[in-house]
């Protein structure tokens, strides 16, 4: 149940992340976010494709291949920051887009990393359980 709910939503947010890359004025030249654009590519056909029994080692790659992504991306958006500057665009106009645009990106990989977090602890788990010395009654908020 858990898989089937996450083959079809993963794709769902790499397509709305691939979309939000998309809209980046100059990303052709921004070569470290063209990269990442195309590993949500990849994983987008990827998950979408997986057999049952592959999609724990397809979920295992996803999450090995982002990695390094918020670091490819802050690079990238500082590259793209530089490019706006050198085309007249204001400094304070600048970072206000960069400061929105990473803030949507990395607001959906937390949830994209807590989903797939998620499914892989539960998979070794048959009873659902991700860690049975857990003691409800003591966990406090």
């Amino acid at each position: 149940r858990l898989q089937s709910i996450l083959q079809e939503e993963l794709p769902v947010r790499l397509a709305n992340r691939i979309a939000h890359l998309d809209m980046l004025p100059d990303l052709e030249d921004m070569s470290d976010i063209l990269s990442v654009r195309g590993d949500f590519s990849a994983a987008f056909q990827e998950v979408r494709q997986a057999k049952p029994e592959d999609f724990k080692d397809v979920i295992r790659s996803f999450k090995k291949r982002n990695e390094d992504h918020a670091l490819r991306l802050t690079r990238g958006m500082a590259a793209w920051s530089d490019l706006q500057r050198t085309k007249g665009e204001p400094y304070e106009e600048t970072r206000a887009f960069v400061d929105s645009f990473l803030n949507r990106l990395f607001l959906s990989r937390i949830g994209m990393e807590t989903l797939t977090s998620q499914y892989l602890a539960l998979s070794k788990c048959p009873d659902g359980m991700v860690d049975v010395t857990c003691d409800p009654c003591k966990v406090r908020a």
